[in-house]
Parts: C-alpha cells; sequence; structure tokens
C-alpha cells in the first residue's frame, strides 16, 4: 500500500439499513391489497353477466374483495410491527 494514501476514516456504527425494500414491500402490499378489491368485483360482475343473476354475484365478489384486502392488511400491519420489534431488539444489544 502507498505510504502517501490514507484511508478514509470508518464511521463508528453501521450505516442505516437501505429503507428501499421495506418500501418495496409496502408498495406490493398496497397493490395487491386494493386489487383483490377489483379482482372479487371483476369475478362478481363476470358471473352476473354469465349466469344472468343480476347484481348478486357482484355484490358477492365485493364482499370476498373486501375481506382478502382486510387480511393482507393485516398481514402487512404483522410483518410491520415484527420487523420494527426485531430492529428494536438489535438496537437495545448494540
Amino acid at each position: 500500500m502507498d505510504p502517501d494514501r490514507r484511508e478514509a476514516p470508518r464511521p463508528a456504527q453501521d450505516p442505516p439499513p437501505d429503507p428501499t425494500p421495506q418500501g418495496a414491500r409496502a408498495y406490493a402490499g398496497a397493490f395487491e391489497a386494493v386489487l383483490s378489491i377489483l379482482v372479487g368485483a371483476g369475478l362478481g360482475w363476470w358471473g352476473d353477466a354469465e349466469l344472468g343473476t343480476g347484481p348478486w354475484l357482484l355484490i358477492v365478489g365485493l364482499g370476498f374483495g373486501f375481506a382478502a384486502f382486510v387480511l393482507r392488511l393485516s398481514r402487512m400491519r404483522r410483518m410491520v410491527e415484527a420487523e420494527a420489534a426485531k430492529a428494536a431488539r438489535r438496537q437495545e444489544s448494540d
């Protein structure tokens, strides 16, 4: 190594984790949650058109889509809470 070159000082702590993967997961989860309502409504509308049942399958499809939406949001909440608890434990151990 060249004695005239000096190494850059190293930070005392590790740099904070990149928030991009967490943000990407949040956007993907939100997209999936909203899409579940649209897919449920679309399947209900298609079923009504094929069977001539009026708005009933559309209403049922919206109900199933909304239920899937709520389940996805609750899973996202648990995931975020688990990551926050993991970060807090990591910070306490440092």
